[in-house]
């Protein structure tokens, strides 16, 4: 099979060769990958060969952004969407609600 075909079996619960390929790497995932010897023009999805590719359109209601507190570890800021996010300063990750 085919990328396309197997998006398209995958999409319309079809029997396919095997599950279509993708994922969405942190930054800090990358920046460790381009420090561990992937080149830095090359595109992960390419590099990978991913099979479903996303790109990014801004949705929310566009609410401001802004810090609200600010700690030693932590930074805690509204989002675009109105949420109110806690997020680490030092490495990547999920940031908690």
């Amino acid at each position: 099979m085919i990328s396309r075909e197997r998006v398209l079996a995958a999409l319309n619960h079809e029997e396919a060769d095997r599950v279509p390929i993708h994922d969405q790497p942190w930054a800090a995932t990358v920046e460790r990958w381009h420090k561990e010897g992937l080149p830095v023009e090359v595109n992960p999805a390419e590099y990978f060969d991913y099979e479903i590719v996303c790109f990014d359109a801004d949705t929310s209601p566009r609410f401001p952004v802004r810090t609200v507190e600010e700690t030693e570890e932590f930074v805690i800021h509204t989002t675009s969407y109105g949420g109110l996010l806690r997020d680490h300063k030092d490495y990547s990750t999920t940031p908690e609600v």
